[in-house]
């Protein structure tokens, strides 16, 4: 992944987009926080991949996740992890605000990150814009009436 000047803004908001874009996105990340930063984890290492099959449930991310709840330091990975992010797409920010986001509500930034991820993969792999989706269906070719004389 190449490195992008910081000037790009993050495309899903700390809680904007997230809930009520992605509910399961939303619950997975609060319910099961471990599995869903592996998956960020893996999103990030793998970009732009979007095939579920070569994602593992458990991973290296997940069992930091598992030891950082453990010692109570859930933000500190997430805090790594977002800093991260925000390098390789280039996305405005800082580490004090990347620590805020992380250590006030880590549910919502692993989210945040999933989604972002989802997002840029999608546009990467389609070439589409982000709010663009591709014409299907019948498209009828505008023809003008043309009459001819009496033969």
């Amino acid at each position: 992944m190449d490195q992008h000047t910081h000037e790009e803004e993050w495309r899903n908001g700390i809680c904007s987009h997230i809930c009520g874009g992605d509910f399961n996105v939303c619950m997975a990340s609060w319910c099961c926080n471990c599995f869903m930063y592996g998956r960020v984890d893996q999103r990030l290492e793998k970009f732009p991949d979007m095939n579920k099959d070569n994602f593992s449930l458990f991973s290296s991310g997940c069992a930091i996740m598992c030891i950082s709840n453990y010692l109570h330091l859930m933000w500190l990975p997430v805090w790594l992890k977002r800093q991260e992010l925000r390098r390789a797409f280039g996305i405005k920010g800082n580490g004090c605000t990347d620590c805020l986001a992380s250590y006030f509500c880590h549910c919502c930034a692993i989210a945040q990150m999933e989604m972002e991820l989802k997002d840029r993969a999608a546009k990467a792999t389609t070439g589409l814009g982000f709010t663009e989706a591709p014409a299907v269906g019948y498209v009828r070719e505008q023809v003008g009436m043309e009459y001819r004389g009496a033969p």
